[in-house]
């Protein structure tokens, strides 16, 4: 595994670490503490192991994540525009308000994870196990849970709320 260390200039003006990380064996990337740390948008992490990482508000706008294991992994008002989560392992994650819109979960696992406040204007679950998952219609949040377009086609929305 080659690591590598940088500082990258948030919107705000302030520096914050950034983790790249290469994989040089094949074996996937693993690793589990992002926290402070910001994300480069259009990373790619195919079968990156990420399980309980903490990414809060994280930047992973158009990325690469087929595959990933991110099981109980914390992406609240995270950045998922566009980020491709084919096949991925996301049990028990928390989304909550992030940012979902054109995201692609084709085949991925979301079993009892928390999409409350999300926008997920077409945002693709085709496939998608979503049994448990809260989607929670009439959150707290400002802007609400938004599934304008949202494609649910043949997922598994056993036990689902979509309650408001």
């Amino acid at each position: 595994m080659n690591k590598q260390q940088r500082r990258y200039k948030t919107i705000d003006g302030k520096f914050a670490p950034v983790l790249m990380l290469a994989d040089t064996q094949g074996d996937g990337i693993v690793a589990r503490e992002f926290e402070g740390a910001a994300l480069l948008p259009g990373c790619m992490a195919e079968s990156a192991f990420l399980a309980n990482a903490c990414l809060v508000e994280a930047n992973l706008n158009s990325s690469n994540l087929t595959a990933a294991y991110l099981v109980k992994s914390d992406l609240s008002n995270a950045d998922l525009r566009n980020a491709v989560l084919k096949n991925a392992d996301l049990r028990g994650v928390n989304l909550e308000g992030a940012q979902l819109d054109g995201a692609d979960f084709k085949n991925a696992n979301l079993t009892g994870a928390s999409l409350s406040g999300v926008s997920a204007v077409g945002t693709d679950f085709t496939n998608a196990i979503l049994r448990g998952v809260n989607f929670d219609l009439g959150c707290d949040s400002d802007i609400g849970t938004t599934l304008h377009g949202t494609i649910f086609h043949k997922a598994d929305l056993s036990f689902a709320n979509f309650h408001e």
